[in-house]
């Protein structure tokens, strides 16, 4: 069903070498575009080099075909992952065996060729949802130096010692004075635990549950209260089967 009103722009880029596959997809965004509600505003590149060169760094979508010219589409792939973590990229191939190419640069998804509505429809509405939820995964922290502005889906987990607490991030360390309570407030809606008195913990970073203690992304162990330990395999186990 349609939504009523359109409150967001989504920008989408198609590389492709071949100009029919092109002109096809965009006519196909468009008309999904008035299904779901949405304004996707489209790119077009015929070739890798050209897209790197040339598409907006706001860019919140690619469709890319993975056999073209010099460069592929893999290639143009690692070269995005530097600098964009964001960018959902969906792949479009009629070569399976890249598959796992793909998901060593977080490829979101793949379409095989030639694309069809509904395959199309599924990708770009689970896109959507994607960059919504990363649109508003952004916190204001205050350290010393003032406010920063983060994602907290790049907070491994959050400690508290003696009269300090610190976010430990994918970047490194931030100090802030806020409390580990406070912070809790503001975190559990986004994905996080207390896991123990001293512990705020991002789920999404969890890698093993090794009794009364967790191994964390960055290779570092967290403390599991024994009294909490149930909540947190509840939470974690609902947390797993929606978004990991």
């Amino acid at each position: 069903m349609k939504r009523i009103g359109v409150t967001k722009m989504w920008k989408i880029a198609i590389c492709d070498d071949e100009e029919e596959f092109c002109r096809q997809t965009e006519v196909l965004i468009g008309q999904l575009g008035e299904k779901l509600g949405e304004k996707f505003v489209v790119e077009i590149f015929r070739s890798a080099e050209e897209m790197l060169q040339r598409m907006s760094a706001d860019t919140d979508i690619l469709l890319l075909d993975i056999k073209m010219g010099d460069m592929s589409g893999i290639d143009a792939a690692r070269v995005i992952r530097r600098s964009n973590e964001d960018l959902c990229i969906i792949f479009i191939t009629s070569m399976t065996e890249y598959a796992m190419e793909g998901y060593e640069v977080h490829a979101f998804g793949f379409i095989k060729k030639p694309v069809s509505y509904a395959p199309l429809e599924r990708n770009l509405r689970e896109a959507v949802k994607r960059l919504e939820f990363t649109k508003n995964d952004t916190v204001a922290i205050s350290d010393k130096n003032g406010t920063l502005t983060l994602r907290s889906s790049n907070i491994i987990y959050i400690e508290a010692f003696r009269h300090d607490v610190e976010l430990v991030t994918t970047q490194g360390r931030i100090s802030t004075s806020k409390t580990l309570s406070e912070l809790e407030e503001v975190f559990t809606e986004k994905g996080f635990f207390r896991t123990h008195k001293s512990y705020l913990v991002n789920l999404r970073h969890i890698r093993t549950i090794d009794g009364s203690s967790l191994s964390m992304s960055d290779g570092s162990t967290v403390l599991l209260s024994k009294h909490r330990k149930k909540q947190f395999m509840e939470s974690f186990i609902e947390f797993s089967g929606g978004l990991i």
